[in-house]
């Protein structure tokens, strides 16, 4: 897995449990493992969103730059 983002709950409308997005590819670079140090493998947003509704979370574009540079 390359990377994994954990997102808020009550985002999606048919659950309320918080969700996770993976990128999988492959490890592979020319014959050797790819290096990932100083690599981010993980992103937790769980507190990324703001209650649009009261059963209803939304992500922001601020959310989004805030946790993807933190």
């Amino acid at each position: 897995m390359d990377y994994m983002m954990v997102l808020p709950g009550q985002l999606f409308h048919t659950t309320q449990l918080s969700a996770c997005l993976g990128l999988l590819a492959s490890d592979w670079q020319g014959d050797r493992w790819r290096n990932r140090r100083g690599e981010v493998l993980s992103v937790e947003a769980c507190k990324a969103g703001y209650m649009a509704k009261r059963t209803h979370c939304e992500l922001a574009d601020k959310c989004i730059a805030n946790t993807c540079h933190a």
